[in-house]
């Protein structure tokens, strides 16, 4: 459950460090509402990986295992499992 609430945690703030707009419920579909592709997608998914890895506790995001095309028609809740899913706790 941690897990889950760091990596949504990572998520919320990098949508923050990129200046988008908050999100309200998690309903929020990245492509069309935050206007990400599957090119630029890349860049917010490795932003949340370095958040994640710099955090405490730190974890261990493969953002590469993700299809972009299905991470830019997600919405930010469903975005927030595949991270998790592809996401390790680290090591202390």
């Amino acid at each position: 459950m941690a897990q889950a609430q760091d990596v949504r945690k990572a998520v919320w703030d990098e949508l923050k460090i990129e200046k988008k707009p908050e999100p309200s419920d998690g309903s929020e579909i990245m492509g069309s509402t935050y206007l990400y592709t599957n090119r630029t997608i890349v860049g917010f998914l490795t932003g949340v990986a370095r958040l994640l890895k710099t955090g405490t506790p730190s974890y261990a995001f493969n953002w590469s295992k993700l299809d972009p095309d299905a991470c830019v028609a997600a919405n930010i809740n469903d975005l927030c499992g595949y991270i998790s899913a592809e996401t390790t706790p680290l090591a202390s």
